[in-house]
C-alpha cells in the first residue's frame, strides 16, 4: 500500500535480463509493437502510447531523453523510473521532472 492507495494490476511483467526478452510479445494479441532492439517505446511518463495505463521501465523501455529515444541500462535509472511511474499512477506526478538521476 502506498499511503492511502491500493494498487491492483491484472498483470505485471518482470523482465530481468541484460537485453529485452520481449520476443513473446510479437505473437501476443494486443501487445505493443517492439523497437528493432526488442525494447518497448514509451513516452516521457514511461507509458506505452499504444496501451494507455500500461507502463514499461528499465532495460525493456526506450525512453525519450535529450532529444533522442534511448535505453538507459542502469539499475538506478530503473528504480527512479519505477518511483516516477508510481507517482503518476497515484496522482503525485512532478511534471517538472525531465530526467532520471543516476547516482
Amino acid at each position: 500500500m502506498l499511503g492511502e492507495y491500493w494498487l491492483v494490476f491484472p498483470l505485471v511483467l518482470l523482465l530481468t535480463l541484460y537485453r529485452p526478452a520481449t520476443q513473446f510479445l510479437k505473437e501476443s494479441k494486443g501487445a505493443p509493437s517492439l523497437e528493432k532492439d526488442g525494447s518497448i517505446k514509451v513516452d516521457e511518463h514511461f507509458q506505452i502510447p499504444s496501451l494507455p495505463g500500461c507502463y514499461a521501465i528499465g532495460d525493456v523501455a526506450t525512453y525519450p531523453y535529450g532529444g533522442q529515444d534511448v535505453r538507459i541500462e542502469h539499475w538506478n535509472v530503473a528504480q527512479n523510473a519505477g518511483r516516477q511511474v508510481a507517482r503518476d499512477i497515484t496522482g503525485q506526478t512532478n511534471h517538472n521532472m525531465h530526467c532520471l538521476a543516476v547516482s
